[in-house]
């Protein structure tokens, strides 16, 4: 059946970008074949959409700190999603910046990021993979959010980033959780961490699932803006990911290496973010 979903309509406003990025892909592609042995398999491995961006976290490594950093990191592993709250905390660097909030607010609100999904630590895998099937094993996982950000009490954050932590599955019509807040009332880290969150989760899903592409992901979340997400976040978002992306990959390595042509380019596909 047709989908409803259209394309966004300033698709020609990021398509330079697009071509700059396929460009850089066929460069990569070119300089594979370039230094690859004659007698070696050709290769070519994706990379997550956002992993340009990920950068070493800025913070004192005291112990509870990198303690709980190790355990989201192993919560991601857990759940075959290695690097995700590194790639959520790039996006949110991203879109957190026109805000023009003090650094060290800023700071706060990527801590939270890194730490978004610290409460689904020691949560049996199983929950995890029964979700879809099994409404009992999504209550449980769905109390990850307010675990969360009772595991980070310790850490005397302030309260916008505990907030943050804790509603960050809320949605903007309020049929998130835990506590169905909607609109404006979201705390502004809780709705950049939902949208990165869910951004991530469709563009370096864990196998065997296949990543979408940045025009599918765009056009679902224009869909989604003012359902889901805050609509101004989504309008920010298509402004700055492909330009943000291809700064990136040009800033890592000038032959573009981490971004993946196969993933960046212009999809009919116009599924929705889930």
């Amino acid at each position: 059946m047709a989908s409803r979903i259209q394309e966004p309509d300033d698709t020609e406003s990021w398509s330079a970008d697009l071509r700059a990025v396929e460009s850089i892909g066929a460069a990569r592609a070119a300089d594979a074949q370039e230094d690859r042995a004659p007698e070696a398999p050709p290769t070519f491995t994706p990379e997550p959409l956002l992993q340009v961006l990920i950068h070493p976290d800025p913070w004192p490594q005291d112990d509870r700190l990198a303690l709980l950093l190790d355990m989201a990191d192993g919560s991601d592993e857990a759940c075959y999603r290695e690097g995700h709250s590194k790639r959520v905390a790039g996006l949110v660097r991203i879109l957190v910046a026109e805000e023009r909030l003090p650094e060290n607010e800023v700071q706060a609100l990527l801590l939270a990021a890194r730490l978004h999904d610290i409460g689904k630590m020691g949560m049996p895998l199983a929950w995890i993979e029964a979700a879809a099937q099994d409404p009992e094993a999504i209550h449980k996982i769905r109390e990850h959010a307010a675990r969360g950000a009772d595991f980070v009490i310790g850490l005397a954050l302030p309260e916008a980033a505990l907030a943050a932590i804790r509603h960050h599955h809320e949605r903007w019509c309020g049929s998130g959780y835990p506590d169905g807040l909607s609109g404006a009332d979201i705390p502004l880290g809780a709705r950049l961490i939902g949208l990165a969150e869910a951004i991530d989760a469709v563009s370096a899903p864990a196998p065997p699932t296949q990543p979408w592409t940045v025009a599918r992901l765009l056009a679902s979340a224009q869909h989604d803006a003012g359902r889901k997400w805050d609509p101004e976040i989504v309008a920010r978002l298509m402004r700055l990911l492909l330009p943000a992306l291809v700064a990136a990959s040009r800033t890592a390595n000038p032959r573009g290496l981490g971004v993946d042509s196969h993933r960046v380019h212009l999809s009919t596909d116009k599924s929705r973010l889930a």
